[in-house]
């Protein structure tokens, strides 16, 4: 009986450090050698049309990841990099030209600074979609887009 080509020194092994650390290439050939193209969705529609529902139950069948602006906006603000204080930065200018708005019109804010949420430019949108949907796994897994694109100017 002749020994496997596996205990010999010659053979190189694909994960020398464990699967653990080499998952994502290692799934990354996968889905290219079996040509298993992501799913890509989006659901557009009114508010309470029932667009969140939908994705979470096409979610749970296909294992896709949800993609949409509010969580995409919160999850580059925690950042610690560039992008992140770029961000923060934009939302003060955009609150503080709010409330010189209120003053210049003499009307009472009717939000508090704290609280308020921000509406940021389509093109600021459109480069944080376009970034998360860039990320291996959006990319090997595929996403649901839930209420975005909004506009033609959102693609």
């Amino acid at each position: 009986m002749r020994p496997s080509k596996l205990f010999d020194p010659a053979f190189a092994w694909h994960c020398r450090d464990g699967l653990g650390k080499e998952f994502k290439r290692i799934r990354k050939e996968f889905v290219t050698y079996r040509a298993i193209r992501p799913i890509k969705i989006a659901i557009i529609g009114p508010p309470l049309s029932g667009r969140t529902t939908l994705a979470n139950l096409i979610s749970s069948e296909l294992r896709a990841y949800i993609i949409n602006v509010k969580d995409v906006l919160e999850y580059y603000k925690k950042g610690k990099d560039q992008l992140a204080k770029q961000l923060q930065r934009q939302e003060e200018e955009l609150k503080d030209k709010y409330f010189e708005e209120c003053e210049k019109a003499k009307k009472k804010p009717t939000e508090d600074r704290e609280t308020m949420q921000v509406y940021f430019p389509d093109r600021t949108l459109g480069k944080l979609v376009r970034r998360r949907l860039n990320t291996e796994d959006y990319k090997l897994k595929g996403f649901i887009m839930d209420g975005y694109p909004k506009s033609i100017k959102h693609m």
